[in-house]
């Protein structure tokens, strides 16, 4: 039976690497896209090879969906192909 040190030891642990993650993810996505573009957005998570956006207005969206496919290219690059998909939707850019 595991100690209750040991289980709190990983799920610190996981907390960090989940941590690191999400900021690495930002990372990637702010270089992808213009800095204009990145104050409207936020990478919200990478699920199965998916990286969700968060987009502030329908018209960023618009923008964003007409550079996708470049978006989606350096993505893929600067993430070594673990990042095959990205999914843009209109939704908080301010909140954690």
């Amino acid at each position: 039976m595991e100690s209750i040190k040991s289980i709190i030891n990983g799920v610190i642990e996981n907390i960090k690497k989940q941590q690191r993650t999400q900021v690495d993810i930002e990372n990637i996505w702010r270089r992808c896209v213009n800095k204009a573009a990145a104050k409207h957005t936020k990478a919200v998570f990478l699920k199965s090879g998916r990286l969700y956006i968060n987009i502030e207005s329908p018209a960023w969206l618009y923008e964003l969906k007409l550079k996708k496919e470049s978006i989606t290219k350096k993505i893929q690059k600067l993430s070594k192909n673990k990042i095959k998909e990205v999914r843009f939707k209109i939704g908080d850019i301010h909140g954690n």
